[in-house]
């Protein structure tokens, strides 16, 4: 069951172009938070709302729902189109995921370029993985 005094409110934002409360209404619908009923493929029409507009948060997010297959069939291609938009907008969350991916498939070269994207944008978890990486050791 919906809290309606808060879909409300957050519609009326929506309505006026508002990302961050489709943002939060994405979070709410994801995660089934505040007596929201969590549903991912209405949040995944909020975050498309988001992407729209260029949200990297947003595209990230769709990403992992498509490499989930959370309210959206599982499509790895689509997944890694959303991740690189994410990281072309400068989230150093794709970004590190991105560097995680190409670690995995043996590319160290990008793996490298998105880890120290990712620190450049300001991502603690990347500079501990390159520290790591550098001294050959986890911290």
């Amino acid at each position: 069951m919906y809290n309606t005094t808060i879909l409300s409110h957050y519609i009326k934002l929506v309505s006026l172009g508002d990302v961050e409360a489709i943002l939060y209404l994405a979070y709410l619908t994801f995660y089934g938070k505040d007596n929201v009923e969590q549903d991912y493929s209405i949040s995944f029409k909020f975050l498309k709302i988001a992407a729209g507009v260029g949200n990297d948060v947003a595209l990230n997010a769709i990403s992992y729902m498509y490499l989930k297959g959370l309210g959206v069939p599982q499509n790895f291609e689509k997944g890694m189109y959303y991740l690189i938009c994410s990281s072309k907008k400068g989230n150093s969350d794709a970004q590190i995921s991105l560097s995680n991916y190409y670690k995995f498939i043996g590319n160290d070269y990008l793996s490298e370029v998105y880890l120290k994207e990712s620190i450049k944008n300001g991502n603690p978890k990347a500079k501990i993985k390159f520290l790591e990486l550098k001294l050959g050791k986890f911290l």
